[in-house]
């Protein structure tokens, strides 16, 4: 009885070893969930920035759209403004009757 005795404490003694272990795998592998739970919840928020990102280039390659249409059409007013300076200029020394649109287009040809 005595060897049965002592297998069976044996036995016991592995038993408890074995639910420490699975207790250790558990709170392991609960360590792990919680820090994938975190990874997901920091891809997330990533991908929102992406996307918060994503417009604001949009927003901004539109605004430069823009920004360039308007430098584009202020220095062809400055053109015109700078001809129709120098034409005045012309046409006040010249002091003919001519139209400013004639002389520009004399001026042009």
């Amino acid at each position: 009885m005595t060897a049965i005795q002592g297998s069976l404490a044996a036995l016991e003694h592995k038993i408890e070893a074995v639910f420490i272990d699975v207790n250790l795998l558990r709170d392991a592998l609960r360590n792990v969930a919680d820090k994938v739970t975190t990874a997901e919840a920091t891809i997330k928020t990533l991908q929102g920035k992406v996307s918060s990102l994503k417009q604001q280039m949009v927003r901004m390659s539109t605004l430069s759209g823009e920004l360039e249409r308007r430098l584009e059409n202020a220095e062809g007013k400055l053109c015109c403004s700078n001809i129709y300076v120098l034409g005045f200029s012309e046409r006040a020394k010249d002091s003919s009757a001519e139209s400013f649109l004639e002389y520009w287009m004399r001026k042009e040809l």
